[in-house]
């Protein structure tokens, strides 16, 4: 795959993708049994954006792995493709789409998951309520505590990054944890801390997700 100057289907910078993903491009041509098929990849305005050489076995998530080599996917945003007005799911194959031979995929960019959540439910004294979701890729977890009569308040950040993992669900990994304490009598304590946390969230409807509601 390449830009839309290239005639002849050829496929480069095959290093790049993983091998599982890449398996029928690297074998050579006079062993493959199936024929192939060159896609093209088109913006929404119509603007070509490259070419993708696939075969009727590869699955759309095989098709969108190759296209993300070439195009430039936004942090924290999904790449999706369409044919005609049908979603090019992950697990159909090209040729349960009907895919052929100079057919025009389009690409859609979606961040429906990005926002700002509060916690849906009851709420435990070690329960984090917000869950912010940047449109950059960072993400933040928060918490804040009140204890004894000295008006005593914790509060809890993580920081991290977040990604969508296919179309169902999205990850959260935090690497820092900052503590401060607060008192009405004493002065502000901050800590700051290496952390190591993944999380992984269940995309519902309308950019929800399971256990969070947008705020």
């Amino acid at each position: 795959f390449r830009g839309e100057h290239f005639l002849e289907p050829i496929v480069v910078h095959c290093d790049r993708i993983p091998q599982a993903l890449m398996s029928d491009a690297l074998t050579p041509s006079h062993k493959r049994k199936e024929s192939e098929v060159q896609l093209e990849v088109a913006s929404v305005a119509g603007e070509n954006l490259c070419s993708v050489v696939a075969t009727s076995s590869w699955t759309g998530f095989q098709v969108k792995a190759a296209v993300e080599q070439v195009i430039s996917v936004p942090a924290g945003a999904r790449l999706q493709l369409t044919s005609q007005s049908q979603i090019v799911g992950d697990s159909m194959t090209v040729g349960e789409l009907g895919l052929q031979s100079g057919m025009v995929l389009q690409v859609v960019m979606t961040s429906s998951a990005a926002g700002n959540y509060s916690v849906d439910g009851a709420v435990g004294d070690d329960k984090f309520t917000r869950l912010i979701l940047n449109e950059d890729g960072s993400a933040g977890l928060y918490r804040r505590t009140h204890t004894g009569q000295r008006l005593r308040v914790t509060e809890y950040k993580k920081r991290g990054t977040w990604k969508h993992l296919g179309s169902d669900s999205v990850q959260v990994h935090m690497t820092a944890l900052n503590t401060i304490w607060q008192s009405d009598s004493d002065d502000d304590v901050e800590k700051e801390a290496e952390h190591d946390e993944t999380l992984v969230i269940t995309c519902l409807d309308q950019g929800a997700l399971q256990g969070w509601k947008k705020a």
